[in-house]
């Protein structure tokens, strides 16, 4: 007989060459490929049944999805119970504990267990974790979640688990989440928020200071009642309840952004209500504005704790420009990094909000005359408003005497001949400085975009648009008063903008440069609507480039993983521009950026996993293109553009929603309009960038169709112009992402026609260029994302090549890419994601690893993937629970169960050996 790895591999081939065949055909080609050995066939055919049990419920990983095994889902796996709570879903993870949705068998309710994490049993743990309890049992109030029991459960191998039984806050979001989904008009943000502080006064009251007040740890439930969570880290002051070792002074605990500064320092005070003062106030912050005061995104520990100490928080009216002065103040008196200039209680700053509320004084600002005047007008509207119709007529009078006798005294002097003379002169030399600035922005955009054609030229643009930076700046401080000058500064700045880092075209990848300029020509056109006097319709251009500016601004805050921001200013962008174009129906320029804005907003709510939000906003899109550009090839060109992204967007969402049908007119349609925008512009290679995309779309749809022949046509061919457009220029960064892109979808298809060996080649240079662009834009969550799946589909091949090692090598270092980027970015389902499919893909590594061993070592890599299975298990779960897991992967969670209860099948035969 031959030796024991040999008929393995004769085996394996029998397998693979019957395995597509139905029954009646696989036992003639398997007699046949035998050659009458009796004892390889028996051996061919228990090892094809047993390959057939396992597809069901274990196949391998193949071209359908990236994220591991996709099998039936039994069988289930078995309901997991603590003492007389069966477990129903992990709702939150923290440093000590993982709070589960639970069913209590009696009384029969759902409540919230947190449970102390195992390993985690020591005495400073169980004491944090039993003191935790302890104040909540001290503390009552209609806005903290109620605490209903506390127990220990002991597992079957001897583990003591300890829980705390909580009420259950159904429906919840987090208070910042909810006010926004709701859209809450301010005065109902500022009762809610009146609530929470109330239950943080009772607290205070008992002598517990929470100390980890966030959005997370202050919930609001399916009837919008807030309830506050979490006093894991609580101090206590007072002196019927035990003060533990958390509480001492020089720990630094809570949560950066909403710790008070006087906690970072040695001077620190100890127990000061004034710290969930602050934390209240940076709550109450982010509710109003949707923004976090200070921007500590991508900081290490040590520098978030020097912002907190040393930097200005933003001021709100720069999210707000409308938000009252008082509530400014209010917002200022909170967060104020002195305790001592804080409020003194939690009581104290609900009653500065309660009175703004009622429109009475707040203690937040001295209560001058002008000041109590005003808020009595505002008290007594209807008589004020008599008075000031008497009081505006007067005024008006007086206005035009004092008009009347200057004219009057102009006329008379004649001696301005002269000052007349010196003003024209000085308009002259406004204009011919116009004329030279928009001379030289026709230069320098056209130099530019004839440098985009040139292999190697990005440090000539580079230094391009730094001069050009330079010179808008120039520009607009020499504008003075002069509206022409200053439009054309606002302009030069869009377009440094957009040099520097435009999602939609060439840019040269500096984000944190471009919203630089976004901001200053967003200053400068607020500046010209608020001052310009020049006509309506250079008005309405102002108001048309301020919302352009918010859009672009919006795309830059995605690439760089700030999308709730991005989200809510995409949409703004776009409400501003349809309020425009109702106004003025027929302004061309108004409904091509209104479509991009759209657009935008679709593909913003598609990474989020909103598909059913973004579709119509598409459907937006198209309708508002114009139709009537067929006399102007350059008009046709951008409309050609425009409806072409918009039916690739289309296309595409419909078809990873399994939509096929309904996905191909649209993908046809964007490789009709990208064929007609080639046409016009055949140099452009944005545009052949677009149109090779679309050939590759037309590809990945013919695949799921099950048109392999047709797939491969045009898939090949969208390789071969990616190719030929990374030659031409090694360092274009459009080209190598779409380089990848092309790389990867014809490496799953070698996969799905069993080409394994093609496949783990196309995936590995792919994951070659993904990695050199995120190592290049390690700010940008978009160049994450792309590398971490990168990597994932590397692994799953080397996995396919009978290499686990190799591949379990690969899962890992696609693991830890997720989590560091899902900890830069906690909010983004995209991130999030990543971390369950790079879960699954290292079990799977490591289950085929363990088949290759045998006894302890086997054992231990089993319980690995299992391990890994259930955290992953966990993670799709969160995602379902949030309404947020892509349509791709529904199935997952049973998949993951599944592969459970596959792995503890294999423990469980070890066990019996």
């Amino acid at each position: 007989m031959p030796d024991e790895s040999a008929r393995f591999e004769q085996l394996k081939h029998l397998n693979a060459e019957v395995a597509s065949l139905d029954e009646c055909e696989r036992e003639a080609r398997l007699v046949e490929l035998v050659r009458g050995d009796a004892d390889l066939l028996a051996e061919a055919r228990s090892f094809i049944r047993a390959c057939a049990e396992a597809d069901s419920v274990l196949p391998v990983p193949d071209a359908s999805t990236f994220q591991g095994w996709w099998g039936a889902a039994e069988p289930t796996a078995p309901a997991r119970w603590i003492g007389p709570f069966r477990l129903i879903r992990e709702l939150a993870q923290g440093g000590m504990g993982i709070v589960y949705e639970a069913e209590q068998s009696e009384p029969k309710r759902s409540v919230a267990l947190k449970v102390l994490r195992v390993g985690l049993d020591s005495d400073a743990a169980r004491a944090r974790f039993e003191r935790e309890a302890r104040i909540l049992a001290n503390l009552a109030h209609p806005a903290i979640a109620a605490l209903h029991d506390v127990g220990t459960h002991t597992t079957e191998t001897g583990a003591r688990v300890r829980y705390l039984v909580m009420e259950l806050v159904r429906g919840a979001r987090s208070i910042t989440t909810y006010v926004r989904d709701e859209g809450l008009p301010p005065e109902a943000r500022l009762r809610l928020f009146l609530q929470v502080v109330a239950a943080i006064a009772a607290g205070h009251q008992r002598g517990i200071i929470h100390r980890d007040l966030k959005p997370d740890n202050v919930l609001v439930d399916e009837n919008g009642r807030p309830k506050v969570i979490d006093f894991g880290i609580a101090r206590v002051a007072a002196s019927d309840l035990e003060r533990g070792p958390q509480t001492e002074t020089g720990l630094v605990m809570g949560t950066m952004g909403y710790i008070a500064p006087e906690q970072l320092t040695e001077a620190g005070s100890g127990d000061d209500v004034r710290m969930d003062v602050f934390a209240l106030g940076v709550l109450l912050y982010e509710m109003l504005t949707g923004h976090a005061p200070l921007d500590l995104q991508g900081l290490d520990v040590l520098q978030a704790m020097r912002a907190t100490l040393e930097r200005t928080p933003t001021p709100p009216t720069r999210h707000v420009p409308s938000m009252p002065r008082d509530l400014v103040l209010i917002l200022g008196r909170a967060m104020a990094k002195d305790p001592e200039a804080r409020y003194a209680s939690a009581e104290a700053l609900a009653r500065d909000v309660d009175a703004f509320l009622r429109s009475e004084p707040i203690q937040a600002r001295p209560p001058s005359l002008t000041y109590q005047l005003r808020l009595f007008a505002r008290r007594h509207r209807v008589g004020v408003a008599a008075t000031g119709l008497v009081l505006l007529a007067l005024l008006g009078a007086t206005w035009i005497s004092v008009r009347a006798a200057e004219r009057e005294a102009d006329q008379r002097r004649v001696a301005e001949s002269a000052g007349q003379r010196a003003q024209l002169a000085s308009e002259r030399a406004y204009a011919l400085l116009g004329d030279s600035q928009e001379l030289l922005q026709s230069l320098s955009m056209s130099l530019y975009d004839d440098l985009v054609k040139v292999p190697g030229t990005l440090p000539a643009r580079l230094a391009l648009v730094e001069e050009l930076e330079r010179g808008s700046a120039t520009l607009r401080l020499h504008a003075a008063e002069d509206t022409r000058v200053a439009r054309l500064a606002a302009k030069l700045q869009l377009e440094v903008g957009m040099l520097n880092h435009h999602a939609g075209g060439d840019h040269l990848g500096r984000p944190v440069q471009a919203l630089a300029a976004f901001e200053r020509a967003r200053e400068t056109f607020l500046w010209l609507i608020d001052n310009a006097s020049d006509g309506e319709a250079a008005r309405t251009e102002d108001q048309m480039h301020l919302a352009v500016v918010q859009g672009l601004a919006a795309e830059t805050r995605a690439f760089a993983g700030e999308t709730d921001q991005a989200r809510t200013s995409a949409r703004e962008a776009a409400d501003s521009l349809a309020a425009l174009l109702a106004e003025h129906p027929t302004l061309l320029p108004l409904r091509n950026n209104l479509a991009t804005a759209y657009t935008s907003v679709a593909r913003l709510e598609a990474e989020a996993g909103r598909v059913a939000t973004a579709l119509p906003y598409l459907e937006r899109a198209r309708d508002v293109l114009p139709t009537d550009e067929a006399d102007d090839p350059e008009t046709a060109a951008i409309a050609y553009g425009n409806r072409g992204y918009i039916e690739s967007m289309w296309g595409e969402l419909l078809r990873q929603e399994g939509q096929l049908e309904e996905a191909a007119p649209h993908t046809h349609a964007a490789f009709e309009a990208f064929q007609e925008n080639a046409r016009l512009r055949p140099d452009d290679p944005d545009v052949l960038a677009k149109l090779a995309h679309a050939q590759g779309e037309l590809g990945m749809l013919a695949y799921r169709l099950g048109n392999m022949a047709e797939a491969r046509t045009h898939l090949e061919a969208a390789l071969t112009q990616g190719r030929q457009r990374h030659e031409r220029d090694p360092e274009d960064r459009r080209a190598i992402q779409g380089l990848s892109v092309d790389l990867t979808r014809v490496a799953d298809l070698d996969l799905a026609e069993d080409r394994i060996d093609e496949a783990a080649s196309g995936f590995a240079e792919a994951t070659e260029l993904t990695g050199r662009l995120a190592a290049e834009q390690p700010d940008s969550l978009r160049a994450q994302l792309d590398h971490r799946g990168a990597l994932n589909r590397l692994g799953g091949a080397r996995s396919r090549q009978g290499q686990p090692k190799v591949a379990a090598d690969v899962f890992e270092q696609a693991l830890d890419m997720a989590r560091r980027t899902a900890e830069a970015h906690p909010k983004e389902m995209l991130a999030r994601l990543g971390v369950a499919e790079a879960l699954d893909g290292l079990g799977i590594a490591r289950y085929l690893q363990a088949q290759e061993l045998a006894s302890d070592a086997k054992r231990d890599l089993l319980l690995e993937a299992r391990q890994l299975f259930a955290d992953s298990l966990v993670a799709h779960e969160e995602l379902a629970g949030e309404g947020i897991l892509p349509t791709s992967h529904a199935e997952a969670p049973a998949l993951m169960a599944n592969k459970i209860a596959i792995t503890e099948q294999e423990l469980a035969k070890l066990g019996s050996d």
